[in-house]
């Protein structure tokens, strides 16, 4: 009888192995738990106006300019516009002290 015995312990140690293979390949593995759907809201769509914004940062340049010089000096009194204003031909753009002029003209 030991002669069969090395034969019934390979035949044991085969059987094992195979089993322990086949009970571990039945499990299913579990999914890694990722992270949970996002919400979604929804609403009900409707056709309405909508006024044309854009709102936005950036440069502008002028495509127009002058430069403006005096024809005589003194103080500066009144600037009779805003930055930016569109300004008519002929329109008052700033004021001079007269104080000065007034001075000169009544000594001639």
């Amino acid at each position: 009888m030991k002669k069969g015995f090395p034969g019934y312990v390979s035949l044991f140690v085969s059987v094992m192995t195979l089993l322990t293979v086949s009970v571990g390949c039945a499990r299913k593995a579990e999914k890694p738990k990722g992270r949970p759907p996002a919400l979604v809201v929804t609403a009900a769509a409707s056709q309405q106006d909508v006024p044309v914004q854009l709102k936005a940062i950036g440069t502008m340049e002028a495509s127009e300019s002058v430069t403006i010089r005096t024809q005589i000096s003194g103080e500066l009194v009144k600037v009779a516009f805003r930055e930016g204003q569109d300004v008519q031909k002929g329109a008052l753009l700033f004021q001079l002290d007269p104080r000065t002029y007034q001075a000169a003209l009544r000594k001639a």
